[in-house]
């Protein structure tokens, strides 16, 4: 259904906005960097995963695993 879409979007979009703001960029560039079609730059990656951890109090850890 189309119409189911828009609220997922319209979400994202704020939420992308409040995002953008804490990192001094516009909400379409950082849109964009999350595409599909997207290639963030490391550093630009690792600053919004920081940013984002600060804003939602949060702590991402990354653990290997041995290869199945």
């Amino acid at each position: 259904m189309p119409g189911s879409i828009i609220p997922g979007r319209t979400g994202g979009l704020v939420r992308c906005a409040a995002l953008g703001r804490a990192l001094s960029k516009s909400p379409r560039s950082l849109m964009r960097m999350l595409s599909t079609e997207g290639n963030p730059q490391a550093r630009n990656l690792f600053e919004m995963l920081a940013t984002l951890q600060k804003i939602e109090g949060s702590r991402l850890e990354v653990h290997a695993a041995a290869a199945a």
